[in-house]
């Protein structure tokens, strides 16, 4: 049996070391770094914080109901997934979409291990979103984590 917050945890970790573990196809040694939860917890995104590929995995919105059964709950839950790159590069904006392939090409064709998960994957509703400040050094891609839970434990 498992619980919501065994299967998320664990479900959080794997996206994260299957992330760092990737290897991109521009700027290969620059590599993902996820920024640490203690960071998260104190401050935002901060210039000092900002490094190429750093990202973060945020907290997830429960959606919508798929099933409910004897002892069995079916739903979808949404993570918001955020990368820094350097502001203004073509070069910067072909490797964030090359990141955003490989990213989704790795979720979808590595089946997860984890209790409770059916599938996670990048929601394939939505559309990557690179917000740009011209005042900036930074651009922020954000990608949305669509999470299948079926959870049968209380």
């Amino acid at each position: 049996m498992t619980t919501l917050l065994n299967a998320e945890k664990d479900l959080l970790a794997e996206v994260r070391s299957r992330i760092t573990a990737l290897v991109p196809e521009r700027q290969a040694t620059i590599r993902f770094r996820h920024r640490s939860e203690e960071a998260q917890k104190h401050k935002r995104f901060e210039n000092a914080d900002r490094k190429a590929r750093m990202f973060e995995v945020g907290a997830g919105d429960i959606g919508e109901l798929l099933h409910v059964g004897n002892d069995s709950r079916g739903f979808f839950t949404r993570y918001p997934i955020r990368i820094m790159y350097p502001f203004g590069s073509e070069h910067w904006q072909g490797a964030a979409n090359s990141d955003v392939e490989r990213i989704n090409h790795d979720l979808l064709n590595n089946a997860t291990t984890v209790s409770g998960v059916q599938n996670r994957r990048i929601d394939p509703a939505s559309i990557p979103e690179r917000i740009e400040d011209p005042d900036d050094d930074w651009t922020e891609l954000r990608l949305v984590l669509r999470v299948h839970y079926d959870i049968s434990g209380t």
